[in-house]
C-alpha cells in the first residue's frame, strides 16, 4: 500500500503527525528494528477508536479497532484496515487539529515487539503475505498485550475498507487456526465415512455365547 494515501490525506503544514511530506521522513529507506514493532494508540477522533499497528516492509500496517484490545480469550473486536503509516508513528502522541484528517487526541496505550507466527509454518508467510491471504497470527510482547493474537479478514463489502476480526488465541500454536480447522474437517470427514475397525460390545458378547454353545454341544 505504501505511504501515498497517508500523505495525500494530510497537510504537513497543519498536522504534527510524522512523515507527511517526503522531505521530512526517510522511513522507507530506514533499516527496520531487529524485532518488528507494534503499537496500540487510543484515538479520540470523530468516534473513539483504537489503532493497532504492525511494522512490516518499512511502514506500519494499520487497523482501527472499534473497541479497545483485550486479553480475554474468545473476545473479538471488529478491526477496519486503514492506510499504512510511517514507522515514526509508533512514537506519536498528542493533538491532531480539529478539521484535519483524524483530528483529535492520540494516546499510546501499549507498544512492544512481536513475532510473526505464520513465518514458522510448513508454508511460511511474511506479515504482508498473511495480510494478502486474509489471515495473520502474531505473538505480541507488549506491556499490556502479551501472547498470541490473530487477525482474520471478513468478506469485503463493495466500496468499503476491508473488515477484520481481532482476537486473542489460546496460546502460541504449533499450527495456524486455518490449518487446525482444515485438520478438524478432515478428521471429522474420515470418522463419518470410514467404517469402525473395532467390533461392538454386543457383537463380541454374541460371539462368546455362540462359542460356548458349540463347546457344550460337542
Amino acid at each position: 500500500m505504501g505511504l501515498a494515501l497517508y500523505r495525500r490525506t494530510r497537510d504537513s503544514g497543519r498536522t504534527p503527525e510524522p512523515g507527511v511530506s517526503e522531505s521530512r521522513t526517510g522511513v522507507r529507506g530506514r533499516k527496520s528494528h531487529p524485532a518488528p514493532l507494534f503499537v496500540i494508540q487510543e484515538h479520540h477522533a470523530t468516534r473513539l477508536h483504537f489503532d493497532f499497528r504492525l511494522e512490516e516492509d518499512g511502514v506500519l500496517k494499520s487497523w482501527a479497532l472499534t473497541k479497545g484490545p483485550m486479553m480475554e480469550r474468545g473476545v473479538r473486536r471488529l478491526a477496519i484496515e486503514v492506510e499504512d503509516h510511517p514507522l515514526e508513528y509508533e512514537k506519536f502522541h498528542g493533538f491532531i487539529p480539529k478539521g484535519e484528517y483524524g483530528g483529535g487526541k492520540v494516546l499510546i496505550r501499549d507498544h512492544g515487539t512481536f513475532e510473526n507466527i505464520m513465518a514458522t509454518k510448513s508454508q511460511p508467510l511474511t506479515v504482508s503475505e498473511s495480510i494478502e491471504a486474509g489471515h495473520v497470527e502474531i505473538h505480541l510482547k507488549g506491556k499490556r498485550l502479551k501472547g498470541a493474537f490473530a487477525l482474520i479478514r471478513l468478506d469485503k463489502a463493495a466500496g468499503s475498507e476491508p473488515s477484520w476480526l481481532f482476537l486473542k488465541m489460546k496460546k502460541k500454536p504449533e499450527i495456524s487456526l486455518l490449518e487446525r480447522a482444515q485438520c478438524f474437517a478432515a478428521k471429522k470427514g474420515s470418522s463419518e465415512t470410514a467404517p469402525s475397525r473395532s467390533p461392538s460390545r454386543s457383537k463380541v458378547a454374541a460371539r462368546k455365547k455362540t462359542a460356548a454353545a458349540q463347546k457344550r454341544s460337542a
